[in-house]
């Protein structure tokens, strides 16, 4: 009986080399990640940094002075509910230390009155890529249906004339309405009503040391909302005036 052929079959195994190039690819991922979050906003959750002068002050800034730490209010309704330290990435050439130093003060200033005069829900500080965005919900600035600037709002509108005054901008003052229809009187439309709140705004600027020609007024009526206009609450989130103090476009004729 012939003996039976006994097939050998060799098995190679495949190599582990595709590991090495796995691993440096997933390093690559996790440090792309960590630079990314080290430069987003810091969220801190329930803290409130600027009920603490000493944080508040840790914090102020960041990256040998290109940043600056802004105070937003907690959100309501739909909109994020958070206080927050909002970093502002500027061109770190755009301005001095000393002007930076006097920016932050005053900026700290504004938010140090609200909460002195328990009006800090109404006020909102952020970064945008322009430079600093004041915003302020009703009623703080104007009544129902009115357009001139109430007594209270004065202190305010002085704290940041003086921020304007620390470092040169341009600044845009934009007036906002909720969607209920102006029931006649003296204003058309919420056009109407928008662009003389925005213009009072400007008025009042001017006489605290604001040039002319570095300020305007823009009239938004009810088509730049904050929330949706469902409630009353909602509503009085979008009757606001937003005061942009642009620091990146203005010629300071320093280098940058």
């Amino acid at each position: 009986m012939a003996s039976e052929k006994k097939k050998v079959e060799i098995i190679q195994e495949e190599s582990a080399s595709w590991l090495a190039t796995f691993a440096d690819l997933a390093t690559l991922l996790f440090t792309f990640y960590c630079l990314i979050y080290g430069s987003c906003t810091y969220q801190p959750g329930k803290w409130e940094p600027t009920k603490n002068p000493a944080l508040k002050k840790m914090l102020s800034v960041l990256a040998g002075g290109t940043k600056m730490s802004l105070y937003r209010s907690a959100g309501d309704g739909s909109l994020p509910a958070y206080n927050a330290v909002v970093p502002l990435f500027t061109n770190p050439f755009s301005m001095t230390p000393e002007q930076r130093a006097e920016v932050e003060s005053r900026i700290n200033d504004v938010i140090d009155l609200a909460q002195e005069r328990h009006d800090i829900d109404q006020l909102s500080v952020e970064a945008t890529e322009e430079g600093v965005l004041f915003r302020f919900s009703d009623p703080i600035m104007f009544g129902l249906g009115m357009a001139e600037p109430t007594p209270a709002s004065y202190p305010f509108l002085r704290a940041i004339a003086a921020v304007g005054r620390a470092r040169p901008c341009d600044i845009r003052v934009e007036g906002h309405t909720d969607n209920i229809p102006v029931a006649g009187g003296r204003w058309p439309s919420n056009w109407e009503l928008s662009g003389a709140r925005a213009a009072a705004i400007v008025r009042f600027l001017e006489s605290q040391g604001i040039g002319s020609s570095s300020i305007r007024a823009v009239a938004c009526g009810e088509y730049a909302p904050r929330a949706p206009n469902r409630t009353e609450r909602e509503r009085r989130l979008n009757r606001r005036v937003d005061i942009l103090l642009n620091f990146r476009d203005h010629d300071t004729g320093l280098p940058g």
